[in-house]
């Protein structure tokens, strides 16, 4: 949601910068027609997002392996059987 609400956040700017009013005349049958229309000239960039979180869970997982933890320990602690040789 934050990233949408980003991206009609820069939605005025990039309008102003990209989109251009031209002048259509087309003819039908032995009718001509002219119409003002709007063209991009330019498709609208959504840049990667950073956000403050990033690279938390990797720095958690460097935490709890420097500590002698094991991803599935929670598991192992409440004797959940995995059926397999786990241990290890």
């Amino acid at each position: 949601m934050l990233y949408v609400l980003n991206a009609l956040k820069g939605f005025p700017e990039w309008a102003d910068n990209s989109i251009e009013r031209v002048m259509v005349e087309v003819q039908v049958g032995d009718l001509a027609v002219s119409y003002e229309a709007a063209t991009i000239r330019a498709p609208m960039d959504f840049g990667p997002n950073t956000f403050r979180s990033a690279g938390a869970p990797e720095q958690m997982v460097r935490d709890m392996l420097e500590a002698g933890d094991r991803p599935l320990d929670v598991f192992r602690n409440r004797n959940v059987d995995f059926g397999d040789n786990s241990d290890g």
